[in-house]
């Protein structure tokens, strides 16, 4: 019958009913739970319930391992202890694999997963995503800083410090050290007076076509800056100071044959050119000092084409550059 709770061995005239007899047992189960050494009222009659002595009997071994493990008292000599200690071995070797991962993780792996704790593994696992997303973005965010930083916001050509670093990636390459390069110094004709003219932006909009147009006219090895207002450095490795002077000549016409109409009036543009040879590196490698004297070199000339009457190159017609020479400075 529904709630009733029976045993053979209490079936005896006299007896307490079945329900009352099961709530007793559930007592006495429950103080067995709480108390060191459970001693209920009626423990008698309970004895007669078959099983119910050993079942105290575990849970009080039980409580007293549990006790005996929350002292520290870890050589307890319980029957229960081999499987105890065995799933503590077992969470222990689980944390040991959780530490390896985190070192993982701590040294840049983040793909490394856990699948032995259950949520706690779902917690990780998701902690894990959202660091590897949060590296990507820093990382996107840091290139797109220095990137930022690299170029001048006008017209997105490298700014001078970046121009030197990048210089000196490219001299010291194995490619181009043992060879001649050449830099090529830029100025845009009577710039101040295309601003008054004009307006500064007809000027930034000058300097963003002529920009433009050193990009396109350069090899993919090249290297251009905006130096400073209306000056543009280039870096042409591996080649000749004459070489470079046949290039400078083609920017030159470009820059010439440029068409810029600004409201409704034509804006003429022209650019003078210094050239100047740089020596391979050799044994001497790369320094600022040995990079600023050729540029001052190729400024040099730069100024003799402006005040030679503008819209031509000076300099690169010597042909001893391979052989480590300075040429193409002015004239004393």
């Amino acid at each position: 019958m529904k709630g009733e709770f029976r045993s053979e061995s209490v079936e005896r005239e006299g007896s307490p009913p079945s329900a009352e007899l099961a709530g007793r047992v559930v007592r006495a189960v429950e103080e067995a739970l709480k108390l060191p050494h459970p001693a209920p009222a009626d423990e008698a009659l309970l004895r007669d319930v078959e099983g119910l002595d050993s079942l105290l009997e575990e849970i009080a071994a039980l409580r007293e391992f549990s006790l005996a493990m929350a002292r520290g008292e870890l050589d307890y000599g319980a029957r229960h202890r081999g499987v105890v200690i065995g799933a503590l071995k077992g969470l222990q070797a689980n944390l040991r694999h959780l530490t390896w991962q985190a070192q993982r993780i701590a040294s840049g792996d983040l793909d490394v997963r856990v699948n032995f704790l259950g949520q706690f593994s779902e917690a990780f696992n998701s902690m894990t995503d959202q660091l590897k997303g949060t590296l990507r973005e820093k990382d996107r965010l840091a290139a797109r800083y220095k990137d930022l930083s690299d170029h001048d916001p006008l017209t997105g050509l490298y700014n001078r410090s970046a121009f030197q670093e990048e210089a000196a990636r490219l001299l010291t390459d194995e490619l181009f050290r043992e060879r001649s390069s050449a830099l090529i110094m830029s100025d845009i004709d009577h710039f101040k007076r295309i601003n008054d003219s004009f307006g500064h932006q007809c000027g930034d909009e000058v300097l963003r076509r002529v920009s433009g147009l050193y990009r396109v006219g350069l090899r993919q090895e090249d290297i251009v800056c905006r130096y400073g207002g209306e000056e543009f450095l280039i870096l042409a490795p591996g080649i000749s100071a004459g070489v470079a002077r046949g290039i400078a000549q083609r920017l030159g016409d470009a820059v010439r044959e440029m068409r810029i109409v600004w409201e409704g009036s034509p804006v003429a543009v022209t650019a003078s050119f210094g050239v100047c040879a740089l020596p391979p590196l050799g044994q001497d490698g790369f320094t600022l000092r040995f990079l600023r004297e050729h540029v001052q070199i190729a400024d040099l000339n730069l100024y003799r084409a402006k005040h030679g009457g503008r819209d031509q190159v000076v300099g690169g017609d010597c042909d001893d550059a391979d052989a480590g020479a300075e040429c193409c400075g002015p004239e004393n």
